[in-house]
């Protein structure tokens, strides 16, 4: 079988692509690229800094919604949200900090705020402590934000779209964004999957 990687981090994937290919039952290693993107058509000023993740992720929405217009949302170290129109042309979208970025910063660039991990409270509006208040301010901004940026895209690709969502951080912010998505916690993994295939 062969092997789809995608992989964000350029000396892994350079160490990756030194492994001997001589594992049993493993065909050749396919990494995840702007120039291997299959039916998926992609518009985007500088290819080599597109990201694979993003890629996978598109791919698997092709072939989830091959007729529909979407909007892919992965929450992780970063958040990003894309869209893809009907006729599956990636047309980019927007990347913002995730939360441990965020939560880190505001400990890092300041003299007093406490560093904040991601589960430690509940968020709530107020916030009764200043780590509440900074959980909250970073969770509340991120779905806020996410919420924008799709009803933004939707203004560019319609209302009629597929919105689909992955990504560790993503069940913080899920029931605070003001729209509903098709959960896919694999949707990268699977999106590599499908870029060994000719979709």
């Amino acid at each position: 079988l062969p092997v789809g990687i995608s992989s964000c981090i350029p000396a892994l994937t350079s160490s990756l692509g030194k492994l001997p290919h001589s594992v049993e039952g493993l065909g050749p290693l396919a990494f995840v690229s702007a120039s291997a993107t299959h039916s998926l058509r992609v518009n985007y000023d500088n290819l080599s800094t597109l990201g694979p993740d993003r890629i996978a992720n598109a791919l698997y929405t092709q072939k989830a919604f091959p007729t529909t217009p979407r909007i892919v949302i992965s929450a992780g170290t970063a958040v990003v949200v894309d869209g893809i129109t009907a006729q599956g042309t990636f047309i980019g979208g927007a990347i913002l900090p995730g939360p441990t970025l965020q939560l880190e910063s505001l400990h890092a660039g300041t003299a007093a705020l406490p560093r904040v991990s991601q589960g430690s409270l509940p968020i709530k509006l107020p916030g009764t402590s200043t780590e509440q208040c900074i959980r909250s301010g970073v969770l509340f901004g991120i779905a806020g934000a996410v919420s924008l940026l799709v009803d933004r895209l939707r203004d560019t690709l319609g209302n009629n779209v597929a919105v689909v969502s992955c990504g560790g951080a993503w069940p913080m912010i899920e029931n605070e964004v003001t729209f509903s998505s098709v959960h896919v916690p694999y949707c990268t993994v699977i999106g590599a999957a499908l870029s060994t295939k000719k979709l």
